[in-house]
């Protein structure tokens, strides 16, 4: 049976639409990449606050094609 891999993403929003991701991992642990989320969001400058940016964590699966079942 295929296992998931979890993957943790950064997306970006400007006035409420979805721009771009901004990054996927899996290498860095969920606590981390949430306080990377917080502290992108405390240092948007005044200009990018305007126009209503923001990053958003965001978590996810994709099956591990990496480990294969054995034909044994």
């Amino acid at each position: 049976m295929a296992r998931n891999m979890e993957y943790y993403e950064i997306h970006r929003y400007e006035n409420g639409i979805f721009q771009y991701v901004v990054t996927r991992t899996n290498k860095y642990s969920e606590r981390k990449v949430r306080e990377d989320v917080d502290k992108m969001n405390q240092m948007l400058a005044d200009a990018g606050k305007s126009t209503g940016a923001w990053y958003e964590f965001v978590t996810g699966a994709v099956p591990d094609e990496t480990k294969r079942p054995s034909n044994k």
